[in-house]
């Protein structure tokens, strides 16, 4: 199982897997995966600052609110990846995780209040979503590159980061 971001093929699903994906295909998936990457290693590192700075869990949220919304938000496209064959992922599956977080960031989170926004639970979402989604979305631009003929040397990009065999929620 390749998860959501690794492109296999640019057809409908249950066409032959083995057909490469077109170059804009493939650069788009990079792009998506990159900028995603981009954005979780950001509301990390706003994270980081917010404890460096002496700050406490009461405030997390305020200090990475939109840029949470706007990765999770985008996560959306998954869906869209899924459902026209650009990636070998089960709708339902990525239906199921990306909505929930959705959900979670959205229903719960936004319209909760201080009552939710300001537990140490919303933290620690925050913090595993943040370290889980950088590596995933890292190695899927990666693994990008490598489908397109990218090697950047004789190793394997699933040697550098084994993600395939980790579970793709949390």
């Amino acid at each position: 199982h390749y998860g959501r971001g690794f492109p296999t093929t640019t057809m409908a699903p249950g066409a032959a897997a083995d057909k490469k994906p077109s170059a804009a295909v493939t650069l788009y998936l990079v792009a998506f995966n990159a900028l995603s990457a981009a954005g979780w290693a950001y509301v990390l590192f706003l994270l980081v600052q917010h404890f460096a700075s002496g700050q406490s869990v009461d405030t997390v949220y305020k200090s990475c609110m939109w840029p949470l919304i706007a990765v999770q938000t985008v996560a959306i496209l998954e869906l869209v990846h899924s459902l026209v064959g650009l990636v070998r992922s089960p709708f339902l599956t990525a239906f199921l995780q990306v909505l929930s977080r959705v959900w979670i960031v959205w229903g719960l989170v936004l319209v909760g209040g201080p009552a939710v926004q300001q537990t140490v639970f919303l933290t620690g979402l925050i913090t595993a979503w943040s370290l889980e989604e950088l590596v995933r979305y890292t190695y899927y631009a990666l693994a990008a590159l490598k489908s397109a003929g990218m090697n950047w040397g004789a190793s394997d990009c699933a040697d550098v980061v084994a993600l395939n065999r980790l579970p793709h929620s949390l």
